[in-house]
């Protein structure tokens, strides 16, 4: 399992919001790169990085490299649905273990009920494979709609 983490470089440019320069609006670019690559065209990210910035001269545009541990998009999602099946299996069990105060029309009962209804379907959901998770994207390209429009 830990010879499948890679260390890659991770690029990323971002560019500030029109009235809050300190606040991220959206992620122009990102990639992951190998160390070897990313030297070599470490000059480009930082001319895309100016490119964007003399379009929008107003806003901040951040290039932010840094050292990312990388793991397989499969072993990810196989890792992610283990720990939330092991989450909502948890839930589950403080649901139907939890004495219920119920009130006069029995309101708190049946949302009780409607919440493990939902958890139980999550949950064979998640064992069925499917993925109802955000998985982090590996490559966002947006410069022709900054630099270029």
């Amino acid at each position: 399992m830990a010879d499948k983490i890679k260390t890659l470089i991770a690029v990323r440019i971002d560019i500030s919001m029109e009235k809050y320069r300190n606040i991220p609006e959206e992620v122009i670019y990102y990639r992951l790169q190998p160390i070897d690559s990313w030297y070599k065209w470490m000059w480009y990210f930082e001319y895309l990085t100016a490119l964007v910035q003399t379009r929008h001269p107003r806003r901040k545009v951040t290039l932010t490299m840094c050292n990312v541990n990388y793991l397989d998009k499969d072993i990810y999602i196989a890792k992610k649905r283990e720990n939330l099946i092991i989450q909502r299996q948890r839930k589950l069990d403080k649901l139907i273990s939890q004495p219920v105060e119920d009130d006069l029309f029995g309101f708190t009962s049946r949302e009780n009920l409607d919440k493990i209804e939902l958890v139980k379907k999550e949950l064979k959901e998640l064992e069925d494979g499917a993925v109802n998770f955000y998985v982090p994207q590996e490559y966002v390209n947006k410069i022709k709609k900054w630099a270029y429009a």
